[in-house]
């Protein structure tokens, strides 16, 4: 009789130890889930392929990438906080390697996350049982020519439907990029200029649909630092110049 207990009793302990793992199921992915949680945050997607993962931010954010090659790898959001879809795209012609997206939330220094794309073959995810969605990229303007100070020579492009900004150096690594908001909370949809000199800055030249007084910019502290370093004053939006904040 001892015996039957003394085995029920380790039958029940081991159901009980089962059940507390099985429990502790991982919910979210980031360095601190209050302020970005990530559907995931390391995502294997193929050369010109895509991936969608759901985002929580506490705060409204932008991002830049480092490892990067392809200029048609980038990010499809409407960098608000709250809950959203995000959408990460590799160019086809993007390097085997990673990528990783860096998120920061805008005026709030030292707020980030990141998210790691390991970038393989077409080939590769197929042999992985992996589903291949070949994207277009949302860019809808050719590069902007961007001076810098130091005597090399940036691009500015427009991401995700026109609505970001992204300025790149010569070599084509992300600098900065910046959005601009309407009254209503909504991303505000842009065209790029030439660069306009004046003050000793060059300035972006921005021209929207809506009036100035209705729109906040939103660029990271980081990226203000970068672009400031470089000689960009702030933007000449809508024939005025507008300093960044």
């Amino acid at each position: 009789m001892k015996k039957l207990f003394r085995k029920l009793s380790a039958v029940i302990c081991a159901v009980l130890a089962l059940t507390l793992m099985c429990g502790s199921t991982v919910l979210a992915d980031g360095r601190d889930t209050s302020l970005f949680d990530f559907g995931q945050t390391v995502l294997t997607i193929p050369q010109g392929g895509s991936a969608k993962i759901s985002l929580y931010s506490r705060f409204d954010y932008t991002y830049y990438m480092t490892g990067q090659t392809s200029k048609k790898t980038y990010l499809d959001a409407d960098y608000k906080s709250g809950s959203s879809n995000v959408t990460f795209h590799v160019g086809a012609d993007e390097k085997i390697g990673t990528v990783t997206f860096y998120f920061y939330a805008v005026d709030h220094d030292g707020t980030y996350d990141s998210v790691q794309v390991r970038v393989v073959s077409p080939t590769s995810a197929q042999a992985a049982g992996q589903k291949v969605t070949t994207t277009t990229p949302a860019t809808t303007a050719s590069a902007v020519a961007v001076p810098f100070t130091d005597g090399t020579t940036g691009t500015e492009t427009l991401q995700s439907n026109s609505k970001v900004v992204l300025i790149s150096d010569a070599a084509g690594t992300p600098v900065g990029a910046f959005s601009l908001t309407g009254t209503s909370g909504q991303l505000v949809s842009m065209q790029t200029g030439a660069v306009v000199n004046n003050g000793g800055f060059n300035w972006l030249s921005i021209t929207t649909a809506i009036g100035n007084g209705t729109m906040t910019v939103n660029l990271a502290a980081a990226d203000k630092a970068a672009l400031m370093t470089r000689g960009i004053g702030g933007l000449y939006l809508n024939g005025q110049y507008v300093a960044w904040q």
